[in-house]
């Protein structure tokens, strides 16, 4: 087995973030060549209501496993049961 030190993964982020842009453009330009720019709008909206969708959930909307769970750690902790983890 060769013992080589391993370099890290190049961040590849901004090229990710450079092609979505262009698939989507070259999507929106297929739609308004084949359907019009209403179709267009009404992926671009459908899209915003899609990505926006996380964010607007908040954290009100925690599930109540996530919670239970939540309040277990804190009690375990309190009890000195299980340490904190100092980051």
């Amino acid at each position: 087995m060769n013992n080589h030190p391993t370099q890290s993964a190049p961040n590849f982020t901004n090229a990710c973030i450079v092609m979505f842009g262009v698939n989507l453009s070259w999507v929106f330009l297929l739609l308004w060549a084949l359907w019009g720019l209403l179709a267009v709008a009404a992926l671009g909206w459908s899209l915003n209501r899609w990505m926006t969708w996380p964010a607007k959930r908040g954290p009100a909307s925690r599930s109540p496993r996530r919670d239970h769970l939540r309040r277990g750690f804190k009690r375990a902790i309190a009890m000195g049961q299980i340490q904190r983890l100092q980051p």
